[in-house]
């Protein structure tokens, strides 16, 4: 009895023994499969989240907590993730972190955060799947899924507000990348978690050890700290590396201080080209753009008189008034009368018209009986045909004097059979005075008045007729032919001043010749608007980059030197506009200026300017004379003051010095003496201009030029005529404005907001 109560007492003792004793392994291996079966979920609520905050398709995902688990999954507010900018407060911003849990006995705890799973010890951390905050080549993305409500142990349905995220997103890209951040230098993340340390370990993974990047954990706040100074940020976003300009002297970019700008002209006493240089001292190479600030060609030209055989002579229409009074019978000196002497003349000048454009009429006066056509071939008034026209001028001379008659003859031809696409000129010839106007003794054209009355007033009929000759276009020159004493001057000079003519006086055959001569030249020497040949140059370290223009130019007139051939950018018949484009590198001068060139011949074009009722022919020149050339330098500054004896004008333009206008204009100068120059009627006007340039504008109340960051308007004022105003402004771009430097791609935010329901 004793021995079986000590053995049973003994199997009970060791059942409990074992029983205490196999207590333990076997609840920590429960617990590990719990903590596994929890790892596993959250993976998977990672999965689901990251597939719901990417799609706006499908707002919406379950989640299912299984029932298996003894402890229920809940939600918790712990800690943050803050993002700052070049250490500016105002340029950051913070996120609060939430996460769903796991809480294992033993201080253990596995848990969703950030995009990432956790699993955490009462030391450590480690991480189980990666947080949804990236670093490469410079550019870090961060992923943010922002919970509310809870989740409970069975079935959760997560919903995605997709109008708020967006909103969230916007927020905080547009906060953090602003003003003095908006191309940032410095980054500093910071995440406060219960898995700091495992932050910090993921964090170094990700940057790699590249240099400017610095990882710390700080174990007295429970925080990992990730610093990207500009070294590890991309070179788009460093401002002393990248290529970003800014010219503005006021305030000046901190990032420029290495720059000489604006340009300044040299001592007048040595001029030479002072150059714009940019070093930033990083091996930066800049685009520099240089195209002129018109919205068509070109328009540096002047009014310049040049004979017609330029080719660009409008026909011209000529009506001869020959005298055939008595008095043309007269021999001065010789065996031969005026009037032949007068046809011989006449037939010369004739002669030196254009054959193929210009044409003739002959009409002939004397006393009161009606003046005479003298019809070409018996039935034309006007011919081109001049064998014809020599034969018909007349021979015959009887009678008195009556210039009123023939002048009204010539201007029914011109009315009926010339146009405004040809030059109209009537040459009136005559030996002595108008009938009833014989006092030729003083300036008084309309003395006669007294002595005939208004009915027999010769001369004001014929100085009406001229008036009608000037109304309709027409000029009238005139010839006095033999002794001033017999010829009514003040008349013929007053008829050929009011009517844009001019009047010449003969005494002989000879000098008849000279005066039809001349007059032949005056006709043929006409006012064209003269392009005058241009050049420009850029040069960067003995490199000279010479003007480019898109089509066909071989027909520009260029200027070779040395092997290279230079545009004349200023041609009208200039396919398109020509520009500069080429590259320079950190510290690398840059020089400009424009050449002007002589021209050995000029030839006509299509185009045209009109001023009133008058057209002037646009000229080219189709032969530059290299040899005869000026070059032209900025506008002098109104900072600078010529010394005494200093020819400025030579170096700097017709403005040297003391000149409103300066060589150079950056963003934020007074342009308002730019605005209000006044350029001649046939040249573009810089308001006009503007229109085509949405990045440069003048504020016409202040006068405040408006233009991006790396632009400059280079003005050259260049040699002009005494009724041009020939300035030529370049528009000079080099390296990238601020406002087009974007910082797209360097720090991606991304925040979703989630909330969980029943």
């Amino acid at each position: 009895m004793l021995g079986t109560a000590l053995l049973i007492g003994l199997v009970i003792f060791a059942s409990f023994i074992v029983v205490v004793m196999g207590a333990s392994p076997i609840g920590q291996a429960e617990e590990q499969n719990r903590q596994q079966s929890a790892q596993t979920l959250l993976q998977e609520v990672d999965s689901r989240l990251a597939t719901l905050s990417s799609s706006s398709n499908a707002p919406s995902v379950e989640l299912r907590f299984v029932d298996s688990l003894p402890r229920d999954f809940d939600t918790e507010r712990f800690g943050y993730l803050n993002l700052t900018v070049n250490r500016n407060a105002t340029c950051s911003f913070q996120q609060s972190l939430n996460r769903i849990r796991y809480d294992a006995s033993d201080n253990r705890e596995v848990a969703y955060e950030a995009g990432g799973v956790f699993r955490a010890t009462q030391d450590s951390s480690t991480t189980l799947t990666s947080p949804d905050v990236n670093y490469r080549d410079g550019a870090l993305d961060i992923t943010l899924v922002n919970i509310s409500g809870n989740v409970d142990q069975g079935v959760n349905q997560a919903e995605l507000n997709v109008s708020a995220s967006e909103e969230r997103t916007r927020t905080v890209s547009q906060g953090v990348l602003q003003g003095v951040c908006k191309r940032p230098d410095h980054v500093t993340l910071r995440v406060k978690s219960r898995f700091y340390d495992a932050w910090a370990r993921y964090l170094e993974s990700e940057t790699e050890g590249r240099l400017g990047a610095t990882v710390t954990a700080v174990d007295s706040n429970m925080t990992a700290v990730l610093q990207l100074d500009k070294e590890a940020l991309p070179r788009s976003v460093d401002d002393y590396r990248n290529t970003v300009v800014n010219l503005s002297e006021a305030p000046k970019a901190p990032y420029m201080e290495d720059v000489q700008i604006p340009y300044r002209p040299p001592p007048l006493s040595a001029p030479a080209n002072e150059p714009l240089w940019i070093d930033k001292n990083a091996s930066n190479n800049y685009t520099v753009f240089v195209e002129p600030l018109t919205e068509g060609g070109l328009d540096v030209s002047e009014l310049k008189q040049m004979n017609g055989s330029v080719g660009a002579r409008r026909p011209v229409d000529v009506v001869l008034v020959m005298d055939q009074s008595g008095s043309m019978g007269y021999n001065d000196s010789d065996d031969t009368n005026r009037s032949y002497e007068a046809k011989q003349a006449a037939q010369q000048f004739i002669g030196q018209l254009n054959r193929s454009t210009d044409r003739v009429a002959v009409v002939s006066y004397s006393d009161d009986d009606p003046a005479n056509y003298h019809l070409v071939d018996g039935e034309a008034y006007i011919s081109g045909d001049f064998t014809a026209v020599n034969q018909s001028i007349p021979n015959t001379p009887n009678g008195g004097t009556r210039a009123d008659t023939g002048l009204e003859l010539a201007n029914t031809i011109v009315d009926l059979y010339s146009n405004e696409s040809r030059r109209k000129i009537v040459i009136l010839l005559t030996d002595g005075n108008n009938d009833r106007c014989n006092d030729n003794t003083d300036d008084d054209v309309f003395d006669c008045w007294e002595d005939y009355g208004p009915d027999h007033h010769n001369n004001r009929a014929a100085m009406e007729l001229v008036n009608d000759s000037d109304a309709g276009g027409g000029d009238v020159y005139t010839i006095g032919f033999g002794d001033d004493d017999d010829i009514d001057e003040a008349f013929l000079q007053m008829a050929a001043r009011v009517s844009g003519g001019t009047y010449h006086q003969a005494t002989n055959a000879s000098a008849l010749n000279d005066a039809f001569n001349d007059i032949q030249n005056e006709i043929s020497n006409q006012t064209f608007v003269a392009r005058t040949p241009l050049t420009t140059n850029l040069t960067a370290s003995s490199q000279v980059y010479t003007p480019q223009i898109a089509g066909d130019t071989d027909g520009l007139g260029n200027v070779n030197i040395s092997g290279r051939s230079y545009l004349n950018v200023n041609d009208p018949q200039a396919p398109s506009r020509f520009s500069h484009s080429f590259a320079i590198q950190d510290g690398e001068e840059l020089t400009f200026n424009v050449t002007q060139y002589g021209c050995d011949e000029w030839e006509s074009t299509p185009r045209k300017h009109s001023n009133n009722s008058s057209s002037y022919q646009v000229v080219r020149c189709a032969d530059l004379n290299k040899s005869e050339k000026t070059t032209i330098y900025p506008r002098l500054d109104n900072d600078d003051d010529a010394p005494a004896g200093t020819n400025a004008p030579s170096f700097y333009g017709e403005g040297a010095p003391d000149d409103p206008i300066d060589g150079v204009m950056i963003d934020g100068d007074d342009a308002s003496a730019l605005i209000a120059n006044d350029p001649a009627w046939w040249q573009t006007d810089i308001n006009e201009s503007l229109s085509a340039f949405p990045d440069v504008s003048i504020n016409k109340t202040t006068g405040e030029l408006s233009m991006s960051s790396n632009q400059a308007l280079v003005i050259f004022d260049l040699p002009d005529g005494k009724e041009s105003s020939n300035m030529m402004i370049l528009l000079y771009q080099v390296g990238l404005s601020e406002s087009a430097a974007r910082p797209e791609g360097v720090i991606n935010i991304q925040i979703s907001e989630v909330s969980f329901g029943d």
